[in-house]
């Protein structure tokens, strides 16, 4: 009759949490299984270094439910987001995709993100997906690590990469 609660902590929530980016952390979700019959997840979606600041983890949290919702012991999913500040970089969003992911593990998470967005943002909602695409392509590119307090000076903040986002950010006004 014990829940066991591990947390995502030291992990790179650029990639799934069972990617090979994060070894160990696998490793011990499995173990926990074998051994626990109630394992929640405690998961950090949201980068506590700047609420504001590009997180392109919306993708890998999809990955990242899905292979949860694999392991039979896992019984709860807890996302620790932004709840110190108003309105940080697509909270919204994220929570309803969450939300989504956990009642159709399988769904794709890029189709969700199109979803909200085409609702959300109307006609502006092509531009917030392009630049939610390009944020996430701009961070595989550069092998930076999205960490739980990820600083400004990441190296996925090329010039080209700020550039095409204002671009998308006027498109999305207009």
């Amino acid at each position: 009759h014990v829940r066991v609660y591990p947390m995502t902590i030291q992990v790179d929530y650029s990639a799934a949490l069972n990617d090979a980016r994060n070894p160990p952390l696998p490793d011990g979700l499995v173990r926990w299984n074998e051994i626990a019959q109630h394992v929640t997840v405690w998961d950090h979606v949201v980068n506590f270094g700047g609420y504001l600041q590009p997180t392109p983890n919306l993708y890998p949290i999809g990955r990242s439910i899905a292979w949860l919702a694999t392991l039979p012991h896992v019984d709860g999913y807890f996302a620790e987001g932004d709840w110190q500040s108003r309105g940080g970089e697509f909270a919204s969003l994220r929570v309803w995709l969450i939300a989504r992911l956990l009642w159709t593990p399988t769904a794709d998470p890029r189709a969700l993100v199109r979803e909200y967005c085409d609702a959300y943002y109307g006609a502006a909602g092509p531009a917030i997906v392009r630049y939610i695409d390009r944020m996430h392509a701009a961070l595989r590119a550069s092998a930076d690590v999205l960490a739980e307090q990820t600083p400004l000076g990441m190296s996925m903040y090329t010039y080209e990469f700020v550039r095409e986002s204002e671009r998308d950010f006027d498109a999305a006004a207009r």
